[in-house]
């Protein structure tokens, strides 16, 4: 089986540094987003394949989780999401979504 990388998210306290350097510096192309409960997500779509998804918090209760993600690891990516095939029935494919996040481990 074959997992291929999907996206790679970034949370970031204004979306302008992210935007800044993936669109404006690395040539990304907006792909999709939108609002979630206390966030605002979009992803960037780039010629060699992965996506890069920007999380900013938007204010409120909701907006807890990343604004402590934030403040505990400012250079960390959120989340890693890779794409790969699921166990099929010979008449039904399907793919699955493997998720992992973790803290910076900087010093």
């Amino acid at each position: 089986m074959t997992a291929v990388l999907d996206h790679l998210a970034i949370g970031t306290p204004a979306l302008t540094y992210g935007w800044e350097l993936f669109v404006g510096v690395l040539g990304g192309r907006w792909a999709y987003g939108g609002d979630s409960p206390g966030f605002w997500w979009g992803q960037l779509e780039f010629g060699a394949g992965p996506k890069i998804e920007l999380l900013t918090p938007s204010g409120g209760p909701d907006a807890a989780f990343l604004e402590r993600f934030l403040t505990a690891c400012p250079s960390a990516a959120r989340c890693t999401t890779f794409a790969s095939p699921a166990p099929r029935a010979p008449s039904a494919p399907r793919t699955s979504s493997a998720r992992g996040c973790w803290p910076s481990a900087s010093a």
